[in-house]
């Protein structure tokens, strides 16, 4: 699994590009109730923030992998990721993913193969499934970068997918 090296190669990629956006493109929405190409950076920052902590969680973790949730509009909001200039959302996510990419090497060389008993990857994950199937810190590690290409899908249509489908990883 190459999930730090997948994370890296998004990041540098799509940072080039959010770059060179200009402010007004990546400050305006689409309707008065979605959030900007700003603000959903800035819910990548949040998102990096949240599963930073449940990747570090999970390590530490003998029998489960059960996080709490998180109000993702309030976050947005209370951030005030739409009034802040795009360049400080960017290398905040940049910085923040450079130490997830860190710490998904470590669970791909440690935590790979460690099957929990219990998880909430059916309340919490973006691509959900069920809690009755076993799960690795891994499906967290593949399920956060399937969430952040998704995003990037919305702030640059035509960004081309590095991750591949879980089931390519998990055999």
């Amino acid at each position: 699994m190459a999930f730090a090296k997948i994370l890296r190669q998004i990041v540098v990629s799509t940072s080039v590009l959010i770059k060179n956006m200009p402010e007004l493109n990546i400050s305006q929405k689409p309707a008065p109730d979605r959030w900007s190409g700003k603000e959903i950076l800035g819910h990548l920052i949040d998102s990096a923030i949240v599963n930073h902590q449940r990747f570090v969680q999970g390590m530490v973790s003998e029998d489960d992998l059960i996080f709490s949730s998180y109000d993702q509009d309030a976050y947005v909001q209370i951030n005030g990721y739409q009034d802040r200039k795009s360049y400080e959302i960017l290398n905040t996510w940049i910085c923040l993913n450079h130490q997830i990419a860190l710490l998904l090497e470590k669970i791909e060389t440690e935590a790979s193969f460690h099957l929990a008993r219990k998880h909430n990857f059916d309340i919490i994950g973006y691509q959900r499934i069920s809690s009755d199937q076993s799960a690795a810190l891994t499906y967290l590690a593949w399920d956060y970068l399937a969430h952040m290409e998704h995003h990037i899908l919305q702030i640059i249509p035509d960004y081309s997918r590095l991750l591949a489908s879980f089931e390519s990883y998990s055999r």
